[in-house]
């Protein structure tokens, strides 16, 4: 579950991963209240039970680090899987059927 900090409008997001280096995020959101799509475009890092990554506004180049300035526009987000109620959680966590 992701829980946001503020007001966000509806909406529903697709990506795809590539494998090159450095990890690639390519982001296509659709808001409820509008037919318009944004494309977005990041880098990622998948480190265990963690995902990290940092996209770009719309129409501006891939974030080139992990880390945002002051008035880039980027967001940086980190990700934790949490264990599933009932699975050992001082081992890796499996992969999600």
């Amino acid at each position: 579950m992701l829980i946001e900090p503020r007001e966000a409008r509806l909406r529903t997001s697709t990506f795809t991963l590539t494998a090159a280096r450095p990890r690639q995020m390519h982001l296509t959101t659709s808001f409820t209240d509008s037919p318009n799509r944004l494309h977005t475009e990041a880098m990622y890092a998948l480190e265990g039970d963690t995902l990290k990554y940092c996209v770009a506004p719309p129409g501006r180049p891939r974030p080139e680090g992990f880390a945002t300035a002051k008035g880039d526009g980027n967001t940086l987000v980190v990700l934790k899987r949490l264990p599933l109620p009932g699975h050992d959680s001082t081992g890796p966590l499996a992969p999600l059927p």
